[in-house]
């Protein structure tokens, strides 16, 4: 299962229901997913050190449109376990472009399945969780959605950032 709509998660809990009676594996799926949230719990912590945490429109405008510096953005749903996967990749991120780039967090759905800000969520299109977004002088630039390759995210910020990727030099044979 994933962190998306409401719609498709009673959609996949109706056939894991249906697969649990005729094969008893729901047993096995309530445990797999057990298993996910508390290795998502240990992974990522109470939360990242090196991210800002966004809670309003205010926040949103302030520290990511106006910002002078790239901003990526995770947008993500409260007690998503593929969201909280992320986290502490992005958090070693940030620390690695600490003072360059600014990373931020915002919580656009609630633990109960709330939107928190509407307008948010329907001006940039953010359906599924995760979602991240890099902005650079305050337009979007760059899109991922559930994307956990963390090296994509470096490649596009060294870009943004107009720095180099560290790639290996071959010098040219000597005679």
């Amino acid at each position: 299962m994933t962190c998306d709509t409401s719609e498709t998660v009673s959609t996949t809990s109706s056939k894991n229901r249906e697969l649990a009676g005729r094969t008893g594996a729901g047993r096995l799926l309530s445990v797999a997913g057990f298993g996910l949230a508390f290795l998502a719990f240990l992974t990522a912590g109470c939360g990242s050190r090196n991210m800002v945490s966004l809670g309003s429109s205010q926040d949103f405008q302030r520290q990511v449109l106006d910002s002078k510096k790239p901003v990526l953005v995770e947008f993500y749903k409260s007690g998503c376990v593929w969201c909280s996967l992320l986290e502490p990749g992005l958090d070693r991120l940030a620390g690695d472009y600490s003072g360059r780039a600014v990373f931020a967090n915002y919580c656009l759905k609630d633990w109960l399945g709330g939107v928190t800000n509407w307008e948010i969520r329907s001006k940039y299109d953010i359906g599924w969780y995760p979602t991240v977004i890099l902005f650079v002088n305050g337009r979007e630039r760059q899109r991922w959605v559930m994307h956990y390759d963390i090296k994509s995210y470096r490649k596009a910020m060294d870009e943004a950032l107009g720095t180099p990727t560290q790639r290996a030099v071959v010098a040219p044979a000597k005679r």
